[in-house]
């Protein structure tokens, strides 16, 4: 269930089958001309909206944080990694008051921020996952990942298609002309799948 359309007390009654707490983070960054600046944002929260129809009975997806880790000069919020740990170990703090969570999951568009969530619950009992979507949704290289190329291009055209500007130069610049909306929805269904079975994986691990 997405936790920004719960009241207070229907968060307390979902205690009986809510155990998993999926964050969302991703930046808000200067992108080239063909692009918005909340791409990763758009990309993020679709992947997020599927899992939580998916499998929004027993996992809370918190809503879509456009927040970088600073040290990148083009992103538009940042905060320090210590500060970024903590804003994830207070969150959960504010959760365990009203559920036993024991699975943690962050999706996020940014091995930075995978690392700092890894030191955020280094000291915890849960169980948890990381899940980069173009890294483990669609098994690219961290070498070979191209920032605003064709998947991201692609995915945008299925997601948003009217913030897409494909006629400008960037574009071809970098690839991103050979995006379409069909490869978009391929890589859509791809990462959502991936994401289920690493949420299902995480279950299945003993407690």
């Amino acid at each position: 269930m997405r936790v920004e359309e719960m009241n207070a007390q229907e968060l307390r009654e979902t205690t009986a089958y809510h155990d998993t707490i999926l964050f969302t983070f991703c930046g808000l960054t200067q992108r080239p001309s063909h692009l918005p600046i909340g791409s990763s944002w758009f990309i993020i929260r679709k992947i997020r909206d599927t899992l939580e129809q998916r499998l929004g009975g027993r996992v809370l997806t918190i809503p879509v944080q456009g927040v970088d880790l600073a040290g990148d000069d083009n992103a538009f919020f940042s905060l320090p990694q210590e500060q970024f740990c903590a804003l994830l170990q207070e969150s959960i703090r504010a959760f365990l008051r009203y559920l036993p969570i024991n699975y943690v999951v962050l999706l996020s568009d940014s091995l930075h921020k995978e690392q700092a969530f890894f030191e955020a619950f280094s000291n915890t009992s849960m169980k948890t996952t990381s899940f980069v979507w173009w890294r483990d949704g669609l098994d690219i290289e961290t070498d070979a990942y191209v920032p605003s190329g064709e998947h991201d291009t692609s995915l945008m055209l299925t997601i948003a298609k009217g913030l897409v500007d494909v006629d400008q130069k960037s574009a071809d610049r970098l690839k991103a002309n050979r995006a379409t909306a069909q490869a978009g929805e391929k890589y859509l269904q791809q990462v959502s799948n991936r994401l289920q079975m690493a949420v299902e994986t995480l279950w299945n691990q003993k407690y």
